[in-house]
């Protein structure tokens, strides 16, 4: 069996650095976050939905999928 150096390495979704940095883990969660804040676009700046609801959907997403991981 060959085995393949690599620099960085998704383990249960979270990156890894080969030098133990986070700076890869700390990319792919905002990534994650903006293609969250894309998805609900139309709902955060609808005319249509109430504030609250604009409120709810922005904290169980976006913030919950940036958020995610992250320990502090």
């Amino acid at each position: 069996m060959r085995y393949r150096w690599v620099d960085t390495f998704c383990y249960l979704v979270d990156m890894l650095d080969a030098d133990g940095g986070c700076d890869s883990a700390e990319t792919v969660r905002v990534r994650s976050a903006w293609k969250k804040f894309c998805e609900y676009l139309p709902i955060l700046t609808g005319k249509g939905f109430s504030l609250k609801l604009k409120g709810k959907a922005y904290a169980t997403s976006v913030r919950s999928c940036l958020m995610h991981g992250s320990e502090t």
